[in-house]
């Protein structure tokens, strides 16, 4: 099955931040939970993103879930961790940062009766503008610029997420990350 999309968007500052009042300014300003805010280095690639919201949200589905928000349940996914505390020294936002990305996290349909029919809404037109339309809205309110960086895979990155990438092939990285993703449930 290939994937929508993720919707998220690059963003950069002129000034290092401070994390705690962006993260503060972000909450205060972002439309629901589903919105939220990551490290630079925590947006790889598409199946990363999709792999890590497909098991937030069976964990909601289940009420399973570690963290009490989708944003922070996502998060442990991204940074392959049981602990949401560590979640965000891997993949939140930092002082001095000044790049990142807003994601959005897509509301799932249920295709079949029970958590095993979960499969991503697919974005149509309208919701994809008014995704581009909020991240505007979402940017200027928070004093940042939309960046015309995209995804991509890096083994420093992956390790910035916790990943040990030691002995592990580079044609074998992204898949280890997916898998890193999945081990969250099984890592204390």
């Amino acid at each position: 099955m290939t994937m929508p999309k993720f919707p998220c968007i690059a963003w950069r500052s002129d000034k290092p931040v401070t994390s705690k009042q962006l993260v503060a300014n972000f909450l205060d300003n972002r439309l629901d939970d589903r919105w939220m805010l990551v490290a630079q280095h925590a947006v790889q690639f598409e199946q990363q993103l999709w792999t890590a919201w497909n098991c937030c949200e069976r964990n909601f589905a289940n009420g399973n879930q570690l963290a009490r928000g989708r944003d922070a349940e996502f998060l442990r996914y991204i940074a392959g961790t049981h602990h949401v505390s560590d979640a965000f020294v891997r993949a939140g936002i930092q002082d001095g940062a000044t790049s990142g990305w807003i994601l959005y996290l897509p509301k799932p349909v249920l295709k079949q009766e029970g958590i095993a029919g979960l499969q991503p809404s697919v974005p149509d037109e309208d919701k994809l503008n008014d995704f581009a339309s909020n991240c505007r809205i979402l940017l200027s309110s928070l004093g940042l610029e939309n960046s015309e960086t995209v995804a991509s895979f890096s083994a420093e990155s992956a390790q910035k997420l916790g990943l040990d990438t030691d002995g592990i092939p580079q044609e074998k990285l992204q898949q280890a990350l997916i898998g890193h993703i999945l081990s969250a449930d099984f890592s204390a």
